[in-house]
């Protein structure tokens, strides 16, 4: 690593020269205040170090007159003499003025550009950059000088990390973390700015001596390189809101990558708009854990979730990670959840019961699957999974799934396709049966998600046949499709990789706002899709002798399925439960106690269960218990033990 500031600084310096000559002069003969360290590397004012380096080196009168020819006389300095590139000051003092001289080259009305998102995924075949097209007249020196507030900034903490006890505790070491992060985020929102990302094409930073190429190289996905088609800073879209986050500080620039999808969900079970977090870093000459690259012009993509740390000299640092944001924007931002109200009024006939994965499986890892509730989305999860993605064990033994539903649809037909859906989903994900966690599924149900996590735990027996019909199936008049689709809702098998199901807010015995005028209302707008309501009308009419009851679509609707007096949740009380199986149960009391009790949808009396290995009481209410820190802190808890449980490695 000492070898590495004299062999590489020549080419910076030949195009910063480049830039100084070329740029504007400035005189900036008064310093502003001393900023916060947050703020430290966006402030276009060196600190009062830096000026009593430049004071000592004789270029504190230049900097006052030109600080482009300031800089070039402090990195012949350190070019001069090889003791000079171990200093760490000059080290110092080069990086943070060459992260001043790009904020004071950067147009004043657009110092962070925000990156807009195209919404188009890019050619299969880029083409690669023309050098003859030129970004503004101002970004190739702002990009020469960030790109070398990056290289410098590395470079110090490659020496200082040598002899840490010395630099640790000095606030140059957490400065320059800070302006290497933000002068690669300042390259990169300059650069993309301009040109559309794409992870196999050459991509540009424009220097006043011509057109540098960069390589985006991934490192610790799963993903391959044609999946991310466009990157946006996360800084441009964080909340402000207080609440479980997933953040680390290091060294790196979290961004959100995103991956445009097959529509045809048989094909893969990804939204047509992913979204996952990604951390870039610019190491030059490095060694970055098995991945070795010789090349400077080599922008790393870094999985935060596989690659917690990198080596810089003889230290160890985080890599700085967003996990949250991209979340938010995944569930918030993408329409992922748009079809909420079509799917609840049946508008949408094509719509069924469907999980999807945010990231793809690595084996291993042990799968949550979340499930929502009436007339609402993934959305409510994003409190929750940020909790539990905070501790890193979780991140290492977990990760998340998501099931969507049209809820209007009755509990049957959505509990069938979702059995198909997660089924097709593991025989894809392990054809030769090999991955033991895809055999160790945990489930989280929220509302009537935590029945229809009963669905695809229990088996049927003759429960929901005999609630429905007062004869044998072979008593009945049906065609071969008929008969299909009752098998395929009355009767079914439990998945017997589904062995932990936690309940939440769950109305195991129905709830009363279903039989009162609200659920009337609800009843009168959903809207069964066009086959299921013909399958109804078809074999009710020919076999209406021998049901148990009057087979009209409201029957079928998932509002009715929730009343108190409910045939399918007195079936589903019957079904048989697998010994293999074990259940807890999270249960919602904001107002009263007994049979007064509540979350205000589910009364207490409907959320408990007698034979729950565990139950937790919390004071919330049904739509915010997801965000209940008691709850976030159980959840992590039953992890943890399944994971014990399970003998997983």
């Amino acid at each position: 690593m000492r070898t590495l500031i004299v062999g590489s600084l020549c080419l910076p310096l030949c195009l910063v020269l480049g830039c100084a000559r070329t740029g504007a002069r400035s005189n900036w003969s008064k310093e502003g205040i001393v900023l916060g360290m947050d703020d430290r590397a966006k402030s276009n004012q060196l600190s009062r170090e830096s000026l009593e380096v430049l004071y000592r080196e004789n270029l504190l009168q230049e900097y006052s007159k030109n600080p482009a020819t300031a800089f070039e006389g402090l990195l012949a300095e350190i070019l001069k003499e090889p003791e000079n590139q171990q200093d760490t000051k000059l080290l110092f003092a080069a990086a943070e003025l060459a992260n001043v001289l790009g904020e004071r080259n950067a147009p004043p009305w657009n110092r962070r550009p925000f990156i807009k998102r195209r919404g188009t995924p890019p050619a299969a075949e880029p083409e690669a950059p023309n050098p003859s097209q030129r970004l503004t007249a101002a970004k190739p020196e702002v990009l020469a000088y960030y790109g070398l507030a990056s290289y410098l900034s590395y470079a110090y903490l490659t020496v200082a990390s040598g002899n840490l006890p010395t630099h640790a505790f000095h606030p140059r070491f957490r400065n320059a973390c800070d302006i290497y992060n933000y002068s690669l985020e300042q390259t990169l929102r300059f650069s993309l700015d301009a040109i559309p990302f794409h992870p196999k094409a050459f991509y540009r930073f424009d220097t006043p001596e011509g057109v540098t190429q960069a390589m985006f190289k991934l490192i610790g996905f799963d993903w391959q390189a044609e999946d991310i088609h466009e990157i946006l800073p996360t800084a441009d879209y964080r909340t402000d809101e207080v609440g479980p986050s997933s953040r680390r500080h290091g060294l790196g620039v979290p961004l959100i990558a995103l991956r445009y999808g097959n529509p045809d969900m048989s094909v893969e079970n990804y939204p047509p708009v992913c979204a996952f977090p990604v951390t870039a870093l610019y190491i030059p000459h490095e060694t970055l854990d098995l991945e070795v690259t010789d090349r400077r012009d080599t922008i790393h993509l870094v999985n935060p979730y596989a690659q917690e740390t990198i080596r810089i000299g003889e230290l160890e640092i985080p890599v700085e990670a967003d996990l949250s944001t991209p979340l938010n924007y995944m569930l918030n931002q993408t329409g992922f959840d748009s079809g909420t109200w079509s799917g609840f009024i049946g508008t949408d006939e094509d719509t069924q019961g469907a999980v999807f994965l945010f990231q793809p499986h690595r084996p291993g890892r042990i799968p949550v699957v979340l499930c929502h509730g009436l007339l609402s989305s993934s959305r409510p999860w994003e409190t929750l999974v940020n909790g539990l993605m905070d501790d890193p064990w979780i991140r290492q033994h977990y990760e998340f799934w998501f099931m969507q539903y049209p809820t209007g649809k009755g509990m049957l037909w959505n509990a069938a396709d979702l059995r198909r859906s997660i089924l097709n989903l593991r025989r894809r994900l392990d054809p030769e049966d090999k991955d033991s966690a895809l055999d160790s599924i945990v489930m989280i149900g929220h509302s009537m998600g935590g029945l229809l996590a009963r669905f695809l735990s229990q088996d049927s027996g003759e429960a929901f046949w005999n609630a429905t019909w007062t004869v044998p199936i072979d008593r009945l008049d049906l065609t071969p499709e008929e008969r299909d689709e009752f098998q395929r809702t009355l009767y079914f098998k439990r998945l017997p990789f589904i062995r932990r199901v936690v309940f939440m807010a769950t109305p195991h015995q129905g709830s009363p706002i279903a039989m009162r005028p609200l659920g009337w209302l609800g009843t009168q707008l959903v809207d069964l899709p066009k086959p299921t309501r013909m399958f109804i009308q078809t074999v009710g009419d020919k076999n209406k002798q021998y049901a148990r009851m009057s087979l009209d679509e409201d029957y079928f609707t998932s509002i009715n399925q929730l009343r108190t007096d409910s045939p399918v949740l007195a079936a589903l009380a019957e079904a048989p439960r697998s010994p293999e199986v074990h259940y807890h149960n999270i249960v919602g009391n904001a107002q009263g106690v007994g049979e007064e009790g509540g979350d205000g949808v589910v009364l207490l009396p409907s959320a408990r269960i007698s034979w729950a290995e565990s139950e937790l009481i919390v004071p919330a209410r049904h739509t915010q218990i997801h965000e209940h820190p008691l709850v976030i802190k159980e959840i992590e808890r039953i992890l943890r033990l399944h994971f014990e449980e399970s003998g997983s490695n």
